[in-house]
């Protein structure tokens, strides 16, 4: 199968798309073609890469397209053609993910479906995803609570489309070489943004506290607002590990005894790093906040800290507890690269299908139209 994979695949960067095909591409052994926008592409793209402006639908026979509210993919968003969309996010920032002439196409949609009951409550920026819709057939969700939030603004009258959940691929942390804290001590992972809606000020407040060796694994462009606040809570024993690469993740968790990732923000996410981590046995402790993570709901390594007044007491209790345990690593084979390869081959086979019946259904549009015409395979009209 001849396949255009849309998505962000730029050296060094954080988006889950990025994630997702560095870790499964490798082992697809399909006629792949990689369209980005970038212009410091992996070194080692498995396949070959283009510019998104160079596609031509007719030369393959699937396009995938990774949909995410990040920097790095509005390119993605911006043009989305008929095949598979494979979301990360489902809530996107109108003015900054989409050009202004589709935004007004969205905001003209916007005032007729705010006249339906049933969408009074839904917040603008998921209006988005009322146009997005209107071009998928099969869409994945790399996150299941996602796919509430697309069913919610199912249009009238829409094409019949399909959802599935398949989860980021989890590479098993016993392939990374170690990565060792001074003084051999079991360190605590922060993977949380340097603001107020990450609710850092709780967990350096907490972490002021208990005394825990710290490495706060941030962006390169917070790493300055970081070290502010690591110095305005006075925290010694800490370091800032800038985001480079996953690898580098998986090589700090081996000496992590717990992951903090509080949220209290619909549109950042901890992912693809709660995921890394609880899939390889390492506790992560999260806001129990709206949908976030919800697909942990019973996971036995979640800890989930209720927000309020209480926040903090709760956070030193759950440090000193699990920081004081060594943690049980355990690889969860159910989300390996080669799962996932084989349930997107599987959801492949059934695009296929999909198709199929398009082309037939089509076919059978045109026939109708051509006997309706006057022609038939037996009497075509001629002219002089």
């Amino acid at each position: 199968m001849k396949i255009a994979w849309f998505t962000d695949i730029t050296a060094g960067s954080n988006s889950q798309s990025a994630y997702l095909s560095e870790t499964l591409l490798p082992l697809l052994d399909h006629r792949i073609t990689i369209f980005t926008d970038c212009l410091k592409p992996l070194a080692q793209a498995p396949f070959p890469c283009r510019h998104y402006s160079l596609y031509n639908e007719e030369e393959y026979e699937v396009a995938i397209y990774l949909v995410e509210d990040h920097k790095n993919c509005r390119f993605v968003l911006n043009n989305l053609g008929r095949g598979i969309y494979w979301f990360h996010s489902t809530v996107f920032n109108l003015q900054e993910s989409l050009p202004i002439a589709t935004v007004n196409r969205i905001l003209r949609k916007r005032r007729l479906l705010r006249r339906l009951s049933y969408y009074q409550e839904v917040p603008d920026s998921l209006l988005t995803l009322a146009h997005i819709k209107e071009k998928s057939t099969i869409n994945l969700f790399s996150h299941p609570w996602e796919i509430q939030s697309f069913d919610t603004l199912a249009i009238p009258k829409q094409q019949q489309y399909k959802n599935f959940y398949l989860p980021l691929p989890i590479l098993n942390l016993a392939n990374f070489s170690k990565f060792t804290f001074e003084n051999q001590a079991r360190s605590v992972v922060i993977v949380m943004k340097p603001d107020v809606s990450s609710h850092i000020h709780t967990a350096l407040s907490a972490l002021s506290e208990t005394k825990n060796p710290l490495v706060w694994y941030v962006d390169e462009q917070d790493v300055r607002r970081a070290e502010e606040l690591i110095r305005e809570f006075n925290l010694s024993n800490f370091l800032i590990s800038v985001n480079t690469s996953l690898d580098k993740y998986y090589s700090l968790l081996h000496n992590a005894n717990l992951v903090i990732g509080l949220n209290f923000s619909t549109q950042l996410t901890a992912e693809p790093y709660v995921s890394i981590a609880t899939r390889n046995g390492v506790p992560v402790i999260v806001s129990d906040f709206a949908k976030s993570h919800a697909e942990f709901a019973d996971h036995p390594l979640i800890y989930r800290v209720p927000l309020g007044v209480e926040e903090e007491n709760i956070l030193v209790s759950l440090i000193s507890e699990l920081a004081s345990q060594e943690p049980f690593l355990r690889y969860d084979s159910q989300h390996s690269p080669e799962q996932i390869r084989s349930e997107l081959l599987a959801i492949l086979e059934d695009h296929k299908q999909v198709i199929s019946l398009e082309n037939r259904k089509e076919l059978r549009k045109i026939k109708r139209y051509s006997e309706a015409a006057g022609y038939s395979n037996n009497n075509v009209r001629t002219y002089p």
